[in-house]
């Protein structure tokens, strides 16, 4: 009987352990892929580097590409260029987070979308026709997120962060969209921007970007024949 009633409580306290750890994972989620901070970056006073690429030429370009590209489909819809957070920084330059206040009290087509970008990008930054593609590619992610109301958007957060098949295979289903919808010039700019990458990190890095995104090879593949 005593065994039954510790093998009863030893039960108990694995799944409140289970459950407060996979509380902990998902709320962790939850802050990494909402964007929390409200502030946007709309003049280049907010970055460390203030270069001949600066933040509102940035939006310039962003507000182009949205309009050739995604003229229908995100038409109102908000996408702002925004400083990135330090604890995002590594190995990534550019990301797109919804606002946590519009993600939560607003419809998917009422929300702002904020581009994060990396200081770092404003140093050395990558040619225009790359900033294009690449913009493609993160403008796609919100081409997805307006189609999910705040509990879809968040169960997809919890899936990309805790399963790195899922992330891999999205950011790639990713990829190939931005080149359909892009054409040529979208694989030539995402050539440019992956390789110009690859200089900027460490070859650990490089490893886990050549798993999660095509490769230039890849792209090149593409391009030559002509599968679009």
């Amino acid at each position: 009987m005593l065994s039954s009633i510790k093998k009863s409580r030893y039960t108990k306290t694995n799944f409140q352990s289970n459950y407060q750890r996979e509380l902990f994972t998902f709320l962790l989620c939850f802050i990494n892929f909402f964007e929390i901070n409200t502030s946007f970056a709309a003049s280049s006073r907010f970055f460390e580097y203030n270069h001949d690429m600066n933040p509102d030429k940035l939006q310039t370009i962003l507000n182009e590409v949205k309009e050739t590209y995604f003229s229908q489909e995100l038409s109102g819809i908000k996408v702002r260029i925004a400083k990135m957070p330090r604890r995002d920084r590594k190995a990534t330059f550019l990301q797109v987070k919804p606002k946590i206040s519009h993600a939560i009290f607003k419809r998917p087509s009422k929300r702002t979308y904020l581009l994060q970008v990396n200081p770092l990008f404003y140093k050395n930054p990558p040619s225009e026709s790359a900033i294009r593609a690449i913009f493609i590619h993160e403008l796609t992610h919100v081409h997805d997120y307006v189609k999910m109301n705040f509990s879809k958007l968040t169960l997809f957060a919890f899936s990309y962060a805790s399963n790195r098949n899922f992330r891999f295979k999205y950011e790639r289903s990713t990829d190939k969209f931005a080149l359909v919808r892009g054409g040529r010039d979208a694989c030539v700019g995402l050539i440019e921007f992956r390789q110009w990458l690859y200089e900027q990190i460490s070859p650990e890095d490089i490893e886990i970007k050549i798993l999660m995104y095509l490769t230039p090879k890849e792209i090149q593949t593409h391009l030559i024949s002509d599968d679009f």
